[in-house]
């Protein structure tokens, strides 16, 4: 049967419009006559033929190539494509060798000079604290004080350290319990430390640590913990610095029935302690004791020999530790002690050759089952020390509950510890010297390194002179990436203590992390034992502050390169070519391949750990330079720095400082040739102009200010584009859309229109707009909509390559790119445009949509929804249209499911690609469907796709699973082609044996790093509220929804503040007042806060659902408030982490001995928590980045869909908790209730979903409304929130996310 609909509509001139839908069972020449009765009557009417025609089901004629084609006539006459690429074209070039034997050199050079200077002031120290201590004159004595008494006004806060410090003192820190007899160090070291911060500015801390525990620390600060409370900063340094061959340590913890759940929490504790206290050179043996063995998961060398403590170990041990349950039956210390030997004893046989001192960390309550117990374990340990040749020492680590009466647990504890035989008539056969331990009791995790203490205190020192490097790791003071330096300080031949110097990962690598990199050419740093420092596919240092330790051969995978790594660790220097192949570039065939040559130039920078390494892809392109530009008066530009050189025309856009006189140089770190003392100085008015005079400079009289060569050319360049865009900007068709333009070169130099001041931290190339047009070369390229940092709320950028200069020849997409360009608009445009492209996206059964490549929506209806059902980022078609995505996967030359590995937080990424080259239109594949027909057309010289669902019934059944607590994928141990699941990850594959990752892991390429997130540079609040607003949009002047939808700065206001009733007169006001179409709703940038609403007011007021900048933004927006928006700003790298949540998952199991309620107990953060990202110190764990479904319902008659979600529509619906990602910060004590999507405001060029995130908001409850949509747009069915006191929760920053259940 044929159902035919007719709809009257204005926009098609009262033409009669036909969406037709077949049943299967219509007689051929009865379809056959409809259409061609239908196609006549489009093709009739003018202008309606290009969006339709007819095929099996109901169908549209490639509306994708319409769009394209406007989006192409944006691209040329907005952006200015065209102009740029005739610029190039027409400026003068020379080739350019690239000589990789003299970028090796120059890299290594500047290393090794910055290395000496480092490792001369650490000489310095040394020499400076041993001439102290060797002088008759010298005496302990009290000259300083605790770091945590210094007064907070002597304290001023300072860029390079990122805290407030003192030049003129340094502190004390304790780090164990500390006697005041001790060494007390003030003022005369001082004095030598503040001469060396001179002689080298970029050092950070430089400290010495006695041998009993003082730690004295310069330039002097407040630390983030009270003077009650201990710390034990640089101890792991001193460690490894003094006791550096490798320790063996056995750990059991003790999981019988007689333990309290304080005991059992305190266990688990001490266990994570002593794991987080060990070097990766150190070996590790743990399990679990009870009336049986239990040991970690995996295979048979986690209880047969020791694993080195490599961060893969850590967090695998870690996860045991925190996955241990107390048994049902009581301790066997006897099985306990005599595993412990025997495991040595194994050890021994299979090693002879090796003598070592071996730690027995003893954790339990120590209650015995019967008394005749305790001396079979001390026979145990007796016999065990004459058989082994080893020095063991047991320390004991007695549990104490003061609920719980204490008999005789801790003397056996302690019996155990001093190896007391002759108290039970113990008399080895052979005289050894016994290595007494200690016991220590502990009844309560607070200050746990202070209760425990020095743990290798009975392990012998090591001697030495040679300086130490440390691994990078995470600074708790500075906030950011640092490498330790340190040295023994001796008195006499005895040590007396380390001293060091931190120095920044920034700094240490900075001609390495800010090299120009690309496809051809590239360059890493890795230490001796082949882990890497920095690598292309690390974020900068400067934005992380975190650090997976990965070796270098996972890095690099391409064919056989870890038969070949060892040579480079081996050799002072050398050359490798390595053989591998490629997919082919542009090409429709899958398995088209090229081959291509890998030359790895290394060389290790001499009395170092480390080596430098270039790689160049052969064959490679040649490439051209610009040459001798001078500055003509064309295209007139100003820097950035608005705030230091304003100009007559400086405005106020959006939340920027701004000019619309010109446009704007920003130079990035990679301009300069010291780009870490650029981003460490401040810029002031001399240096400003310093940079401009030289650019400028017609003559070539000006000495160059420190820049790379070829930047100001590429400077000149640029600004010849500046007229162009000028004239465009009064285009007022699309004006109104358009935030702001800008280009960007490979080697970091961006121009930006209007003149826009930046925050020195910004990298274009490390942008999502950026990465994704060299992807897709000679494309348009539409990224997902995220929260534009400059206050213009949710944009969409619109981006295009440029490429070499030709002057006389056609280009082709195997031309170099010299730069980017691109355009954000307004995210309501892209949405706009849609419905006035094709009016049947205004019926309410349609929905059409745009996806990018990735499958991450660009457009659809839900996105614009302001009911809840937000936010707008990291939205997948999985999770809106389930049912396309579903059939879409029966499509396998459209969609293909990729993997990749992500080293930087140890996950396997899954993600979708769709064929760019689809030159058909895609409908229902899968028969049975009779509700819904789709058909999905690639939009013409883009990234993207068009899709349009004609849906007429509910009858939805399909579904994409979805894990609804986090990023893990549902079953990590396959992965069909056909299967629809959301964009999800699964942990790497580690070998206990090696304590690395799996070499099956290699299998996988290697996912790019993620995209990083621009900070707001702030500028003075009085400044800005006296500026005009750069462009004039008249919110309040537009009547009609249609002309205010999708304006910049303006908001079609639809709902009251509870976020559920409709207004009773729509109105158009300004986005800062109706964020999202909710009247007085929250926004990211904290208007509600400078407004200065009255706090009930502020309290009540619906939180829009928004994605990762959000929670930032508003931070920042809100510090600017509390500070004042003039006093200093403290700029901190936007990827931070708090601690865990307790583990309080433990079995509510009754004692055998003791029937008792369980208690409470009080975890502390851990020195290693669970997962990859938390093997560092104060790192939180963080969950899902894409949304739980508003829309979800659970099955019926059950309690649970086990973790599945139908991600389909439905009237009565039942929303299942859900938790945004906590960020640095707390959060409101409130749970939060709604289902939002993690997101980066950048999403990653690869399908990597471990982005960026930030806020939750209130979760509304279900209800069916017929408002909410612009009134231009035929009104569907949306869900609203019906409780008025609903609540957001506010978060500080962005973090990465990543999984934290593995299990």
């Amino acid at each position: 049967m044929l159902l035919v609909y007719e709809k009257d509509t204005e926009e098609l001139s009262n033409q009669k419009q036909y969406v037709v839908r077949l049943n299967a069972k219509v007689l051929a020449h009865e379809r056959e006559r409809l259409e061609k009765s239908i196609q006549k009557s489009f093709f009739n009417s003018p202008g309606n033929g290009k969006h339709f025609s007819f095929a099996q089901g109901s169908y549209f004629l490639d509306p994708g190539k319409s769009i394209g084609v406007l989006l192409r006539r944006i691209s040329n006459d907005e952006l200015c494509v065209t102009k740029m690429q005739a610029i190039y074209d027409s400026l003068p070039t020379s080739d350019v060798v690239e000589d990789l034997e003299k970028i090796l050199n120059e890299i290594s050079l500047k290393l090794s000079r910055k290395l000496k200077e480092y490792l001369s002031t650490l000489s310095k120290n040394k020499q400076y604290i041993e001439s102290v201590i060797d002088s008759p004159q010298f005496h302990f004595e009290h000259t300083d004080i605790a770091c945590c008494q210094l007064q907070p006004e002597s304290l001023k806060y300072n860029e390079h350290f990122g805290v407030d410090i003192t030049l003129d003192r340094g502190c004390m820190t304790f780090p164990y319990s500390h006697t005041p007899a001790g060494l007390y160090i003030g003022k005369s070291f001082c004095a030598a430390f503040q001469v060396h911060l001179k002689e080298v500015p970029s050092l950070l801390w430089q400290y010495f640590i006695s041998h009993d525990g003082a730690h004295f620390e310069y330039p002097g600060y407040h630390p983030n913990f009270n003077c009650d409370q201990q710390t034990d900063r640089h101890r792991q340094i001193y460690l490894d610095t003094v006791k550096s061959k490798t320790k063996h340590v056995i750990i059991v913890i003790d999981q019988g029935n007689s333990l309290s759940m304080l005991q059992f929490g305190s266990a688990k504790t001490i266990g994570k302690h002593i794991l987080g206290q060990l070097s990766f050179h150190d070996k590790i043996l743990t399990f679990g004791l009870a009336s049986d063995i239990q040991y970690a998961q995996g295979n048979n060398c986690s209880r047969e020999s020791f694993l080195y403590a490599t961060s893969e170990t850590k967090l695998e041990l870690t996860r045991f530790f925190e996955n241990l349950t107390r048994k049902h039956n009581a301790t066997d210390h006897v099985l306990g002690f005599r595993k412990i030997y025997e495991i040595i004893h194994e050890i021994e046989l299979k090693n002879t050759s090796v003598h070592e001192e071996i730690l027995v960390a003893y954790v339990s309550r120590g209650l015995l089952s019967s008394l005749i117990d305790a001396k079979q374990v001390l026979e145990i340990i007796s016999e065990g020390n004459q058989k082994s040749k080893s020095h063991v020492v047991i320390n004991t680590y007695a549990l104490i509950d003061d609920d719980r009466p204490v008999m005789y647990e801790t003397d056996f504890m302690q019996d155990i510890a001093q190896q007391n035989f002759k108290k039970y008539s113990i008399h080895p056969k052979v005289t050894k010297k016994n290595q007494k331990g200690v016991m220590i009791p502990v009844n309560t995790t607070k200050d746990i390194s202070v209760t425990i203490g020095d743990i290798f205190q009975n392990f012998p020192n090591h001697p030495s002179s040679k300086p130490v490097f440390s691994l990078p790791y995470f600074d708790s003071v500075n906030k950011g990436m640092v490498v330790s330096i340190s040295q023994q300080v001796f008195n006499g031949k005895n040590i007396f203590g380390i001293t060091g110097i931190d120095v920044s990962l920034a700094d240490l690598t900075e001609n390495i992390s800010y090299f120009t990199n690309s496809e051809s050419l590239y360059v890493f740093l890795m230490d001796e034992t082949g882990i890497a420092l920095t690598h292309p596919s690390f974020s900068h240092p400067t934005y992380t502050n975190w650090h997976v330790h990965t070796f270098i051969w996972h890095l690099e995978d391409k064919l056989r390169f870890q038969k070949y790594y060892k040579a480079m660790l081996r050799e002072p220097r050398g050359q490798i070519a390595v053989p591998f192949k490629l997919p082919k570039a542009q090409s429709k065939d899958e398995s088209a391949v090229e081959e291509k040559v890998a030359i790895y130039n290394w060389k290790k920078v001499e009395g170092t750990p480390y080596i430098v390494c270039v790689v160049a892809i052969e064959p490679t392109k040649t490439k051209k330079a610009l040459k001798d530009l001078i500055f003509s008066g064309r295209g007139e530009f100003s820097y950035h720095r608005i705030d230091i050189m304003p100009t007559a025309t400086s405005c106020r856009h959006m939340k920027q400082l701004s000019s619309l006189g010109a446009t704007a140089i920003f130079l990035s770190a990679s301009c300069f040739k010291s780009p870490y003392t650029y981003i460490r100085e401040e810029e002031n008015f001399k240096t400003v102009l310093g940079y401009m005079t030289y650019l400028k400079d017609r003559k070539n009289t000006i000495s160059n200010p420190g820049l790379k060569d070829g930047i100001r050319n590429e400077v000149l360049a640029l600004a010849q584009i500046t007229s162009a865009w000028k004239a465009a900007a009064e285009n007022e068709e699309f004006s109104n859309y358009i935030v702001r333009r800008f280009v960007a070169t490979s080697k970091g130099v961006f121009l930006v229109y209007p003149a826009t001041l930046m925050d020195k931290s910004y990298d274009a190339t490390r942008r999502d707009w950026y990465i994704r047009a060299l992807e897709h070369p000679g494309k348009i390229i539409l990224t997902a909509p995220y929260l534009d940092v400059g206050g213009a709320g949710y944009v969409i950028t619109l981006s295009h390559t440029i490429f070499e200069g030709k002057p006389n020849a056609m280009h082709s997409l195997d031309d170099n790119i010299v730069s980017v360009m691109g355009i954000d608009f307004t995210f309501g445009y892209f949405y706009k445009l849609l419905l006035e492209e094709i009016p049947v996206c205004k019926l309410d059964h349609m929905i059409c949509f745009l996806l990018d490549d990735k499958g991450y929506l660009v457009a659809h209806p839900d996105l614009i929804d302001p009911t809840g059902r937000g936010p707008v980022e990291q939205q997948h078609i999985t999770h809106k249209e389930p049912l396309v995505a579903n059939d879409l996967l029966n499509h396998r030359a459209f969609v293909t499911k990729k993997v990749c590995a992500s080293y930087s937080d140890r996950t396997i990424q899954r993600y979708y690609e769709l064929n760019t080259s689809l030159d058909t239109v895609l409908t229902n594949l899968v028969h049975g469907e009779h509700c819904t027909k789709y058909q999905v057309m690639h939009v013409y010289g883009t990234n993207v796709f068009l899709g349009i669902v004609n849906q007429t019934c509910d009858g939805i059944t399909a579904f994409c699973p979805c894990s609804m607590t986090d990023r893990l994928c549902l079953n990590c141990h396959r992965m069909e082609p056909t299967e629809c699941e959301c964009p999800c990850e699964c942990p790497l594959k580690m070998d206990l044996c090696s304590g690395q990752l799996h070499s099956s892991n290699n299998h996988y390429p290697t996912c790019p790093h993620f995209p990083e997130l621009p900070n707001l540079p702030i500028v003075s609040y009085n400044l800005m509220e006296y500026l005009k607003p750069c462009y004039e949009h008249h919110c309040s002047l537009r009547t009609e929804s249609s002309d205010c939808f999708g304006v910049l700065g303006c908001e079609w206001c639809q709902l009251e503040s509870d976020g559920v009733t409709p207004l009773a007169k729509k109105f158009c006001t300004e986005q800062r007042k109706c964020f999202g179409g909710v009247l007085g709703s929250r926004t990211p940038y904290a208007d509600e806060i400078i407004e200065k609403l009255p706090e009930s007011d502020f309290l009540v007021i619906k939180s829009n659902p928004i994605g990762p900048v959000a929670g930032g933004l508003i931070a920042i927006f809100v510090l600017i408030i509390i500070c004042g928006y003039f006093i200093r700003i403290r700029r901190q790298n936007i990827s931070h982490y708090g601690p865990s949540s307790p583990d309080t998952n433990f079995r509510m199991t009754q004692l055998n001995n003791e029937p008792e309620e369980m208690e409470p107990y009080q975890e502390p953060i851990n020195p290693v928590t669970p997962f990859c990202r938390q093997l560092i110190p104060n790192v939180e764990n963080v969950v899902s980045p894409y949304r739980v479904p508003t829309n979800y319902r659970r099955p019926t008659g059950g309690d649970s869909d086990h973790g599945y979600s139908t991600m389909t529509p439905h009237e009565d619906t039942e929303l299942a908790p859900y938790f945004e990602p906590l960020l640095l910060g707390r959060v409101s004590s409130e749970q939060p209730n709604s289902q939002h999507s993690l997101s980066s405001g950048s999403r990653t060029s690869s399908p990597v979903s471990c982005v960026p995130s930030t806020t939750c908001s209130a979760s509304p409850s279900i209800l069916k409304m017929e408002s909410g949509m612009p009134s231009w747009i035929s009104p569907k069915p949306y869900l609203y929130s019906t409780d008025p006191k609903t609540r957001g929760t506010y978060v500080i920053a962005q973090v990465q996310v990543h999984s934290e259940n593995l299990d």
